[in-house]
């Protein structure tokens, strides 16, 4: 969808949503290399950005089109609810979907690499995947997803540490490694791996947090930075205590 034309269908959905509040102007048009529909109410220092935002990316790169589209809401010039976060490039797409709450990171934090045809519209394999609940920016709960051939399964209590029992199953180069990290409250207790011949426990250094990084700083930050107006960020580090940053 060209600009000219996507100008006239995001002023349309504007004109459909109801008439425009005292002090509310819209803005279509250049932003962040791309271009964003948006509207906004004038405030002393900068301009206060309310209701509905689009932003869509669309370039050439090596000869293939490639494009990225983010698309959610600001309330009082900060992000509200979720946020659809989605980029093309060369028959790779990678979703990002992230929940906020006044601009804070609260509720889903969902982001998948997938392999694709025909400019993103069929499937054809899933890379990598990411699934965890934020609070204040920080992870709750489960914390589940796979790299590759790497699948893992962790947990973070109320205070976002990580706590219990996380797994990592490694299943590179013809041979599968059994990970296991037992963590309580932010402090590491014990990191190791099943040898298979002699059933013993080797003692090695924790794999997990550094995979669940790697998906965040790889796939999902560079996106959600794309918008940095009216939100904090999650870099995907998992803090810890006694020197396991």
């Amino acid at each position: 969808m060209d600009f000219g034309f996507r100008k006239i269908y995001m002023d349309t959905l504007f004109l459909l949503n109801g008439k425009k509040s005292s002090g509310m102007k819209r803005y279509a048009g250049p932003y962040s290399h791309g271009n964003a529909w948006f509207s906004y109410v004038e405030g002393e220092s900068e301009n206060i950005y309310e209701g509905r935002f689009v932003y869509r990316h669309d370039y050439s790169e090596y000869g293939h089109q490639a494009y990225t589209d983010i698309s959610g809401k600001f309330a009082d010039g900060r992000k509200e609810g979720r946020w659809k976060f989605r980029h093309l490039d060369n028959g790779i797409v990678i979703k990002a979907d992230i929940d906020y709450s006044a601009g804070n990171l609260n509720g889903l934090y969902h982001v998948e690499r997938c392999q694709s045809l025909f400019d993103g519209l069929l499937t054809t394999k899933k890379t990598h995947e990411l699934s965890l609940q934020l609070s204040n920016g920080a992870p709750v709960g489960d914390v589940v997803g796979f790299s590759r051939y790497q699948s893992f399964k962790a947990h973070c209590d109320q205070a976002g540490f990580p706590d219990g029992m996380w797994t990592l199953v490694d299943s590179d180069m013809d041979k599968t490694v059994n990970y296991v990290e037992m963590w309580e409250h932010g402090i590491l207790k014990e990191s190791f791996y099943l040898d298979h011949i002699t059933g013993r426990k080797i003692t090695c250094e924790e794999h997990v947090r550094k995979v669940i990084q790697n998906i965040v700083q790889h796939y999902s930050y560079g996106l959600e930075r794309r918008i940095e107006k009216g939100s904090t960020y999650w870099n995907g580090r998992i803090h810890s205590f006694k020197g396991n940053s």
